[in-house]
């Protein structure tokens, strides 16, 4: 039997994202075969893997979905002091995780799987999935500034060249292939702009289109 790391392992199982599944390795939350894993271990699908003492399988159906998630929800599983979580709005069975995240002040499409190899290529910067945002600001753009945001410039986490198009009056599209925490409010707030309402309508070729806040549906994964 094959070995593959382990964080691969626990995100094909569904139960979260490869990023999270190192996480909880980094906090000893993981074993094999009983013994504490560490970041690096390999595992096979003949070893007893457990996450909080907990053994994982893997499922025998991939799911894919998209969601129009609301302002006030959280992305990730893993929050217990969360109210409200996205994973309440669906209703079915399977375990899945969320691709990627959304701030909580921030609605949007978001896509949910057990497919971990599928997310990783989504969320990994080496395949450049394209992120559209419709934003609304307190105020017009400078054309000095927005220009200034186009030609690229440096935040406190290094360099960033977003696409940002003007709509109407203090509404905006923002392109970003980048994935850094809150990076569409950062953009405008270092130009001392703040951002009023942020939606996401697109990753790579998938548009959230006429999906309604709240709703969702199950996708193709060559639809991105």
């Amino acid at each position: 039997m094959k070995s593959e790391r382990l964080q691969k392992i626990i995100a094909q199982s569904g139960l979260c994202s490869r990023r999270s599944a190192e996480e909880l390795i980094a906090q000893h939350k993981v074993t094999i075969n009983n013994k504490i894993a560490k970041l690096g271990d390999k595992a096979s699908l003949l070893d007893i893997i457990k996450v909080e003492g907990k053994k994982i399988e893997l499922p025998e159906e991939k799911i894919y979905i998209a969601l129009n998630k609301p302002t006030g929800y959280t992305t990730t599983n893993q929050d217990r002091f969360a109210e409200k979580k996205i994973i309440d709005l669906i209703n079915i069975p399977e375990r899945i995780f969320s691709v990627g995240r959304l701030d909580k002040d921030t609605e949007g499409l978001i896509f949910l799987t057990n497919d971990g190899n599928w997310a990783n290529k989504i969320t990994h910067p080496k395949f450049e999935k394209e992120k559209e945002y419709y934003v609304e600001l307190n105020k017009i753009l400078n054309k000095d500034i927005l220009d200034k945001i186009n030609k690229g410039f440096v935040l406190e986490d290094g360099y960033i060249k977003p696409r940002v198009k003007f709509i109407s009056d203090k509404s905006y599209l923002v392109i970003i292939h980048e994935g850094k925490n809150r990076i569409v409010r950062r953009i405008f707030r270092n130009f001392d702009y703040h951002v009023i309402k942020l939606v996401r309508v697109r990753i790579g070729k998938f548009e959230l289109g006429n999906l309604k806040t709240g709703e969702w549906k199950y996708i193709k994964p060559d639809v991105i």
